[in-house]
């Protein structure tokens, strides 16, 4: 007997998310063996994402109103922010913003079961071109056509669906924070 379920990985940020949906497959085989356990990247973008703006001096949050067409995610793989206090880099503030980012990612998708993960937790203190590689790597060939805009070319040339730099790092890690949680690469690794 076969059983699958979608898995969703998400890396919040402010003005929007990357993430990875994932198909798991589960195959139970006769007797007491193990089940056979397959993971396959459906999909990895970036979606837009909360919009922050001001009105008479406060902070207003407009959210999106869907993020996925026909897509019932049963867990959900969520990077929370992390307060580094010895190497803070930008307006710390920022944070709050992104755990409200992360809440409402959660709370959208609605999915029976979220794993939080902090960035440390995960990745280590891996930097971002290194990582991309390392997540790269780790996918199969398909999954990585999925993901290249540019057919024939390598992902680590090419902007995934055209995104710019900045996007395309949440998608990265999107992808890494899923790669981890589904045990198909440890941390730093």
């Amino acid at each position: 007997m076969t059983a699958s379920y979608t898995v969703c990985s998400i890396d919040p940020g402010q003005h929007g998310c990357g993430y990875a949906l994932w198909t798991v497959c589960v195959e139970q085989l006769s007797g007491n063996s193990r089940p056979l356990t397959s993971v396959v990247l459906l999909e990895a973008n970036y979606a837009p994402g909360l919009v922050f703006t001001q009105e008479r001096g406060q902070p207003v949050v407009k959210k999106p109103e869907k993020w996925f067409d026909d897509v019932s995610v049963a867990e959900l793989a969520l990077e929370i922010p992390q307060v580094y206090i010895k190497r803070s880099q930008g307006n710390q503030n920022d944070l709050v913003f992104l755990a409200y980012a992360a809440g409402v990612a959660d709370g959208m998708l609605g999915a029976a079961k979220t794993i939080l993960y902090h960035p440390h937790d995960w990745k280590g203190n891996v930097d971002k071109d290194l990582g991309r590689d390392r997540y790269s790597k780790a996918l199969t060939p398909a999954e990585r056509d999925k993901l290249c805009f540019v057919r024939g070319t390598r992902c680590k040339e090419a902007r995934i669906h055209g995104l710019t730099a900045e996007l395309e790092h949440n998608v990265w890690d999107a992808i890494g924070l899923g790669l981890h949680h589904l045990g198909r690469r440890r941390r730093g690794a």
